[in-house]
């Protein structure tokens, strides 16, 4: 019988590699959403904020890349909310 394996948690240490594997994937996704260079680029800043202050929140490592697409697609969200109601 194979042993499932243990949840391991992220940290905050390890979020410059985080930021390394996930920064150019991340930001295609952005800008593919958002058609200003930019924005996507603030975006992205804003994830990684999100990322760095709940990354000890995440109970298994295993879900870290879906985890962090999810915070990318609200962020997204957030924005196109916000652009709406100024005009």
């Amino acid at each position: 019988m194979r042993k499932k394996a243990a949840a391991v948690p992220a940290s905050k240490a390890r979020i410059g590699t985080i930021y390394a594997v996930m920064r150019d994937p991340l930001l295609r996704f952005l800008r593919r959403r958002v058609r200003d260079a930019s924005a996507a680029d603030d975006l992205l800043h804003d994830v990684f904020l999100r990322v760095h202050d709940h990354v000890d929140s995440l109970r298994d490592v295993r879900c870290l890349e879906s985890w962090i697409y999810q915070i990318a697609r609200n962020a997204v969200i957030d924005r196109q909310r916000r652009e709406r109601l100024a005009l």
